[in-house]
């Protein structure tokens, strides 16, 4: 308790300036000092901030992995794609894309105990033995020196004393108080010799600890890496499962591409749409002109891109919005059915004054078109003149289809896109082809695949009934060529004079040549979960 008192007594006059304080530190030391408490901020703040980016807690692994987000987003995709037949791609993909999660999370797990090892658990120590050490023998140095300021100010106060009265109380006092300074110097310097010891063993072990942020970052940079080749893994797989699950939406994407994905040789949505109005629509007034309904064109579309079947009385009624779809599709796909590549040659060849010639020319440089145009433009050429003979009905002659397909199936790249420059050219080159349709394609042309068997039957089996037969108008057919002052190409086939059985029905060829086209299935079909109410009419035509 005395020397308590004493201490306070001395800090008091120490402030007050009353009396000096004993350096115990030098310069060295103090810098020393400084150094130590850069250090141990740095580790405390380092420690902490790193155990703020810890995801997981705790030794064992197991619980560890459960406890972090990438794992249960593995968790939730799993179950998911559950929900999902093995179809499904988006299913197939939830699956693998769990699985890749859950690898992540192990690895990330491995390498969160990898850093508590190497930077957390040491920095701990440090912080917890160390620092606190050092800190402990700071206050007992700093009480050992207020004792020997205490013990100076005592023997200075005695020393005085006895040169003023030299009594031998005064010396026996003075000597004592000599004794008892020296010792208090003792015990000071031996604690400041330990602090120093301490201080010093904390800045030699500095490239130690400035090893250890490497080893975090070194860290660091193998997790990445060790997820980087799970992933890598996983990645080839994935694409794999989707090169197997090769379907996307039909609409904009590039002909070959999707009739290579189909495994069919006529585009689905010309297939479908054509099928359909073969049978419920060649007859409309205005078709392909009027509009149709804006959401039975969207269901239509969206169905075609998602190959969702939809029940024919959806579109009974609605041949325009069928038509609109079929439009559509040209009208989206990347590269005009004509191609970019031979824009100039038709544009060239349509303004030919001589018939003859132009059409000659016309025939060439359709049949150096990809197969793939070429197949999809007979198929739909055929259908527009089977549309064209109905025109007394349907108002839709060639001129007209022409004028209302023809920007949607030949435009400038330059233009991007259908424009006011490229209408009139592209009206005239289609109207050709329709008005000439014989011409381009002899009947017994093997270009193209057609199903010979209806689409649809009279067995509706969702009770829908068809408009009634509309009679064939007789109209006079194009007047024949006369055979051109300079034979064709040797690849057009030979006119036969002989009319195939099938002659009814655009691009037919013999059932022995025939492929099917419905590898994937049309989305306008019968339901067949209902049975008709009363016997179907016959089908529109033949």
């Amino acid at each position: 308790m005395i020397k308590q008192i004493n201490r306070i007594k001395v800090m008091g006059n120490q402030a007050l300036g009353r009396q000096d304080r004993t350096q115990v530190l030098n310069d060295n030391l103090q810098l020393c000092e400084r150094r130590v408490e850069n250090i141990r901020t740095a580790c405390h703040s380092t420690n902490k901030k790193l155990k703020d980016c810890l995801q997981g807690s705790g030794q064992d692994i197991d619980k560890r992995q459960k406890k972090l987000p990438f794992y249960v987003l593995s968790q939730s995709m799993q179950e998911c794609s559950q929900s999902f037949d093995e179809s499904s791609i988006f299913g197939s993909m939830l699956a693998k894309g769990s699985e890749a999660c859950s690898q992540i999370a192990l690895e990330l797990t491995s390498h969160e105990m990898g850093l508590e090892n190497l930077i957390v658990l040491p920095f701990q120590v440090l912080l917890e033995n160390e620092f606190p050490k050092i800190e402990k023998t700071k206050k007992k140095l700093n009480k050992l020196t207020l004792d020997l300021d205490s013990s100076k100010a005592k023997f200075h106060a005695a020393q005085k004393t006895y040169h003023q009265g030299k009594t031998p109380e005064a010396l026996a006092k003075m000597d004592a108080l000599k004794d008892e300074m020296d010792d208090a110097s003792s015990r000071m310097e031996q604690c400041k010799d330990q602090l120093s010891n301490e201080m010093m063993s904390i800045v030699s072990k500095e490239p130690d600890y400035a090893r250890s942020l490497i080893d975090m970052v070194s860290a660091q940079a193998q997790y990445h890496r060790n997820a980087l080749a799970r992933l890598e893994v996983l990645v080839p797989k994935m694409m794999e499962v989707l090169d197997q699950h090769k379907r996307r939406p039909v609409y904009g994407t590039p002909l070959e591409e999707h009739l290579e994905t189909e495994g069919v040789k006529i585009a689905v949505p010309l297939q479908t749409c054509i099928d359909w109005l073969l049978e419920f629509g060649i007859g409309e007034e205005g078709l392909f002109r009027i509009a149709g309904s804006a959401s039975k064109v969207k269901v239509l579309t969206s169905a075609l891109n998602a190959s969702i079947e939809l029940p024919i009385h959806d579109f009974i009624g609605h041949e325009h919005a069928v038509a609109g779809a079929l439009k559509q599709y040209l009208r989206q796909l990347p590269e005009p059915l004509l191609t970019y590549q031979l824009y100039d040659e038709l544009v060239e060849a349509q303004s030919m004054k001589d018939n003859q010639e132009k059409l000659q020319v016309l025939w060439k440089i359709f049949h150096r078109m990809p197969q793939a145009n070429r197949d999809n433009i007979e198929f739909l050429v055929r259908f527009l003149h089977k549309v064209s003979l109905r025109s007394a009905r349907n108002k839709m002659g060639a001129s007209n289809l022409a004028l209302v397909i023809g920007p949607n199936v030949m435009w400038s790249e330059m233009e991007h896109g259908v424009s006011a420059a490229s209408m009139g050219v592209a009206s005239s080159i289609l109207e050709s082809f329709i008005t000439n349709s014989n011409y381009f394609f002899p009947e017994e042309s093997p270009t193209i695949e057609y199903i010979t068997k209806p689409l649809f039957t009279p067995d509706l089996h969702n009770g829908d009934v068809p408009k009634s037969p509309e009679p064939v108008v007789s109209t006079s057919p194009t007047p024949p060529l006369q055979a051109p002052a300079t034979p064709p190409p040797p690849t057009r086939p030979p006119p036969n004079s002989a009319t195939p059985p099938d002659a009814d029905k655009p691009g037919a060829v013999p059932p022995s040549q025939a492929q099917s086209n419905l590898k994937r299935r049309p989305p306008l079909r019968p339901s067949p979960l209902s049975k008709p109410a009363h016997p179907p009419p016959p089908k529109p035509f033949t």
